[in-house]
C-alpha cells in the first residue's frame, strides 16, 4: 500500500504539461496501434472478400459444370430409353418371325412325314407290281 501511495503521490506532484504530454503520447501511440491493428484487419476482411467471390465464382462454374452433365446425361438416357423401345419393337418382330418359322418347320415336317408314307406306299405297290409283272413274265 505504501508503494502505491508513494507513486500516486509523485504523480500528483508531477507537471500536469507533462502528465498532458505524457497522456497524448500514451493516447497516440494506442491510436497508431489501434490504426494499425485496423488496417490489418481491413486487410485480412479484403482478402477473405477476394477469397469467398473467387469461390463464389468456383461454386457457380461447378454448379453449371453440373447442370450441362445432368443435361447431357438426361439426353443420353432419353437416346437410351428410345433405341431400347426400337431394341424391343424389333424383338417382337424377330419373336413372331420366329414363331411363323416354328409353325412352317412343324407344317413342312407333317408334310415330310406324309410324303415320307406316300413314298413307302409307293415303293410297296411298285415292288408289288414288279412282282406281279415276274409273275407274268414266267
Amino acid at each position: 500500500v505504501e508503494a502505491w501511495w508513494m507513486f500516486y503521490k509523485e504523480r500528483l506532484q508531477e507537471d500536469p504539461a507533462a502528465v498532458a504530454a505524457r497522456v497524448n503520447r500514451q493516447a497516440t501511440l494506442d491510436a497508431e496501434t489501434s490504426n494499425r491493428r485496423i488496417r490489418v484487419l481491413e486487410e485480412e476482411l479484403r482478402t477473405l472478400r477476394q477469397q469467398l467471390v473467387m469461390q463464389d465464382n468456383r461454386d457457380v462454374e461447378a454448379a453449371a459444370r453440373l447442370d450441362e452433365e445432368m443435361s447431357r446425361l438426361e439426353a443420353e438416357e432419353r437416346s437410351l430409353l428410345t433405341e431400347a423401345e426400337a431394341v424391343e419393337a424389333e424383338l417382337a418382330v424377330v419373336s413372331q418371325r420366329v414363331e411363323a418359322l416354328k409353325k412352317r418347320d412343324a407344317v413342312a415336317r407333317r408334310e415330310a412325314a406324309d410324303l415320307e408314307v406316300h413314298r413307302q406306299d409307293v415303293n410297296l405297290e411298285l415292288m408289288g407290281s414288279r412282282g406281279r409283272l415276274e409273275e407274268l413274265k414266267c
